[in-house]
């Protein structure tokens, strides 16, 4: 009884602090954000970082290799994303590390809540004329209502986060009232936000549900092992098809209209990017409005597809660690028996060949399962568990400085 109340109060330090933190940084991709201000989420995230690296030092008595393993995995990752000056993204990657000692669906259900809340909060205050729906008018008279976030996008792609951890908590429980919920839910957004892609994704997802929940004959050996191969196979599709696109070829073209011009801009980014090792100092310019409602003057220029984007952007070295920790969760999942996780992590990985929004919690909520690799046997022998302690420590002691000293100065500690 006591150990159950000692698990749950160690669950409340950590969801309290992450609660906080997601709700205000949902609201930073709507109109919401222009008053809060820099100094306000630079606060926000030196204050998070703190309150959980508490958490982590009382936490800190038996430690394994994995949990080694994990944290010098992260340290490496936040690094080379602090190479680059891309704070939000470092400090998401210690949110998640620090996670791995809380229950999963703990914070699936404090991420649906809060990310839930949050969107019918601003789609409601854009309706009641507290911040505003910006309105775009692009060709064909498509018009996209953006309801209050910053992008027509946001919306629906928040949607399709909580719809998947509904479908994940409920599972076969889940009732054809619920699904249709989730349509019905999704066609009201894209006639107000015109975003097809999500629309589809949503209607896939359900189709999904429907099969996980109908047909008893996906335990199967080899269907965990496929879906083992997502990330890889996404990835290695996403550029296959990227690099051997040519508009000369009826086909090609089609397929480039089709994903509205998805391939075009995905090769002139590789052509003018290429891909290295380490962080890119790149600005790409999309659709997405400024604080203030602005657009940008700059030409057009986006890569959408997750896959090629985030590897140019921060580097093969650390997309290869990204991508072995999601596929070694998948693998987890066939010891596990954890069908419906190893279904809707391989959703997201096809959802990223089209769309990038897979980074923050609330576009993606299953990415961050990969963290739960980072928790193994305990070692009981007593001068090994010193050493890996003294380790793991001293690896969290970095993070913790590598990203409180970018906070305080507002630079990066590698540049």
């Amino acid at each position: 009884m006591l150990e159950k109340i000692e698990k749950n109060l160690w669950d409340i330090w950590f969801l309290i602090p992450f609660s906080i933190w997601l709700w205000f940084n949902t609201l930073n991709s709507t109109f919401y954000c222009a008053g809060y201000g820099d100094d306000f989420f630079r606060n926000l995230l030196f204050w998070t970082v703190i309150v959980l690296s508490l958490r982590e030092i009382f936490m800190l008595k038996k430690v394994s290799i994995p949990q080694l393993l994990g944290a010098l995995i992260v340290l490496e990752m936040i690094i080379l994303l602090l190479m680059n000056n891309r704070m939000n993204i470092a400090v998401l990657l210690y949110i998640i590390y620090c996670m791995r000692n809380t229950d999963y669906k703990k914070v699936l259900w404090v991420t649906f809540v809060v990310a839930g809340i949050a969107l019918l909060y601003t789609v409601l205050s854009s309706e009641t004329g507290r911040i505003e729906d910006y309105v775009a008018v692009q060709s064909g008279n498509r018009v996209r209502h953006y309801l209050g976030f910053l992008y027509a996008l946001y919306a629906p792609t928040i949607f399709l986060n909580i719809s998947a951890i509904w479908i994940y908590l409920r599972q076969r429980k889940i009732t054809w009232m619920e699904l249709s919920a989730i349509i019905a839910g999704s066609v009201v957004l894209y006639l107000a936000t015109k975003s097809r892609f999500a629309v589809l994704m949503n209607l896939l997802l359900v189709g999904l549900a429907f099969l996980l929940k109908t047909y008893d004959g996906f335990e199967k050996k080899w269907i965990y092992r496929i879906l083992s191969f997502s990330f890889i196979a996404c990835t290695l599709f996403s550029f296959y098809v990227t690099i051997k696109y040519n508009d000369q070829y009826t086909v090609w073209a089609k397929l480039n209209t089709l994903l509205n011009n998805r391939l075009y801009y995905g090769q002139e980014s590789l052509h003018l990017y290429g891909i290295d090792p380490f962080p890119q100092a790149i600005h790409f310019v999309g659709g997405g409005l400024s604080a203030s409602g602005a657009k940008s003057s700059a030409p057009y220029f986006y890569v959408d597809n997750f896959y090629i984007h985030y590897t140019q952007m921060y580097g093969t070295l650390f997309f290869s660690l990204l991508g072995f920790c999601i596929t070694a969760r998948l693998w987890i999942n066939e010891k596990r028996k954890d069908l419906w996780l190893s279904a809707l992590l391989s959703f997201f990985c096809i959802h990223g060949i089209v769309d990038d929004l897979l980074w923050p919690v609330y576009y993606n909520a299953f990415f961050m399962s990969a963290t739960y690799l980072m928790n193994g046997q305990d070692i009981h022998h007593k001068l090994l568990q010193r050493v890996v302690r003294i380790l793991v420590f001293a690896t969290t002691v970095c993070m913790v400085y590598f990203i409180l000293y970018s906070l305080i100065h507002g630079v990066s500690l590698f540049q």
